[in-house]
């Protein structure tokens, strides 16, 4: 587990806060560094589809001190006040990491916000595929 990161606090950053209680569905790519974050990617989407732009990875391409944490939220029923991740969010996940291994960037964890603050975490959880 990272020293300064937890998905703890991923999910309780202000910007995911606020992302948690939207009512349309928003994915956020975000650059984690030892002491602060960037957000590389910021997309809203259509109901049950968030598609972030991957080629923002390429900015990071030869950083080695960051890693790379997708954070969307669940804004409909059913799924508003649930967290758990549906198959479209593993397999997004497993492309994510996937590409992220290719490009030799650390992927480090992909985190589902709902409105009652819940969240879950693939890492916590120990849900990724293997890449």
């Amino acid at each position: 587990m990272d020293i300064y990161w937890t998905p703890n606090k991923i999910a309780s950053l202000n910007i995911i806060q606020k992302i948690s209680k939207l009512p349309f569905e928003v994915g956020v790519l975000l650059g984690l560094y030892n002491n602060g974050y960037t957000v590389i990617g910021f997309k809203p989407d259509t109901i049950y589809s968030t598609r972030i732009s991957y080629a923002s990875l390429l900015t990071l391409i030869g950083k080695r001190d960051v890693k790379i944490v997708f954070v969307h939220n669940h804004p409909t029923i059913p799924f508003e006040f649930n967290s758990f991740p549906s198959a479209p969010d593993t397999y997004s996940t497993f492309i994510l990491k996937k590409l992220c291994k290719l490009l030799r960037i650390t992927f480090f964890d992909s985190v589902i916000v709902s409105r009652n603050k819940e969240y879950f975490s693939y890492r916590e959880n120990n849900a990724f595929i293997q890449v």
